[in-house]
């Protein structure tokens, strides 16, 4: 809106429709060839897409031009205006913070790949690591597969620790990510961070490394001394003890049937924020290899419970909302002043 000169529209009325229409008659234009695009059948042959889902995006697309032609000419019009203006603003904030583009479903315009039918049909608790660009995080996160590949530039400190430490890299708080050669790296930080599956374009030949799908584009290979996610220092069966009831970015819920004392190691990130309860107690989680997680287990059955919960977070949130009701309430103050100053007290 800044860029196209909104507020030069309000103030120019008369010049609204010369420099507004241009803008969203190419819009259309744009939208209109590319439903005919889709509809030649171009995209699907290359691409094995199905019409009525990508035409169902266009057709939302529409939904975002529409609502602001509609919005501007609202503001035109009416003189209430800076209400208008407040409500697109919260508006615009909301949907900012959702991911993707908001207006369409993600999923329906990203194509469910070979690569990525084999990774969902393993239904164990596992990553992978890509080399290179052949699957970032930012898609596994869509389809709900997890991987080691990071693709912030704001990444935890312990993260990139670790990261440096498997490349073999000398530590570089400026230096982001997986970055050298695969076949140097630690490949036993690689198998406790629970690294089932390596994507890469190329065939390797390294110990250990079981070639188990290849399209010519891209080869995957079974790490075959991976750890599980989850398993018990001093047992060896794990698989019978330890039963996964729930397992999200932010939540991770466990029963764990241990013959004897004995930790727990959880191969996510050791970083602040988490909290750990074993049948309900609040218990103290501890760094295994200065990058994984660690609980004491008593024998016998345990409901074990982990959540992140930062403080940091919370801090902000509070600070949020009060920034919003501070909002609201000088808001409502301000109006009961101008109201006052228009109807002054008779005497």
């Amino acid at each position: 809106m800044a860029a196209f000169g909104f507020e030069d529209f309000i103030k120019q009325k008369k010049n609204f429709v010369k420099k507004l229409f241009p803008i969203y008659l190419g819009i259309f234009v744009f939208l209109v060839l590319e439903i005919l695009f889709f509809k030649a059948g171009i995209v699907q042959q290359k691409f094995n897409y199905k019409f009525n889902e990508v035409s169902s995006v266009i057709y939302s697309s529409l939904g975002f031009p529409i609502l602001m032609l509609l919005g501007l000419i609202t503001v035109l019009i009416f003189k209430r205006k800076k209400y208008f203006l407040i409500v697109l603003t919260f508006v615009d904030l909301f949907v900012f913070g959702r991911a993707y583009n908001a207006f369409v479903n993600v999923k329906k315009i990203i194509p469910k790949t070979k690569v990525i039918e084999f990774l969902q049909k393993d239904q164990e608790n596992f990553r992978y690591f890509s080399q290179g660009m052949i699957f970032p995080g930012n898609l596994s996160s869509l389809f709900e597969i997890q991987g080691l590949n990071s693709v912030d530039t704001l990444v935890p400190i312990n993260f990139l620790k670790f990261s440096q430490k498997v490349t073999k890299n000398e530590f570089d708080p400026n230096r982001l990510g997986f970055l050298g050669n695969y076949q140097l790296f630690d490949q036993g930080l690689m198998d406790q961070a629970n690294v089932k599956y390596f994507l890469t374009n190329e065939l390797i030949d390294l110990p250990n490394h079981k070639l188990v799908f290849n399209n010519k584009e891209v080869k995957i290979y079974k790490r075959e001394k991976y750890l599980p996610r989850f398993y018990l220092e001093e047992v060896s069966d794990n698989e019978s003890l330890i039963q996964v009831k729930e397992v999200q970015a932010e939540k991770i819920s466990l029963e764990v049937k241990s013959p004897v004392k004995s930790g727990l190691i959880i191969s996510n990130l050791y970083y602040p924020g988490w909290e750990a309860r074993i049948n309900q107690k609040p218990v103290e989680i501890r760094p295994f290899q200065d990058y994984f997680q660690r609980l004491e287990l008593d024998p016998g059955k345990s409901e074990v419970q982990l959540i992140y919960n930062p403080q940091s977070f919370n801090l902000g949130k509070s600070f949020s909302l009060a920034t919003f009701c501070g909002l609201i309430l000088s808001f409502a103050i301000l109006r009961v002043k101008s109201k006052v100053r228009q109807y002054p007290t008779r005497h």
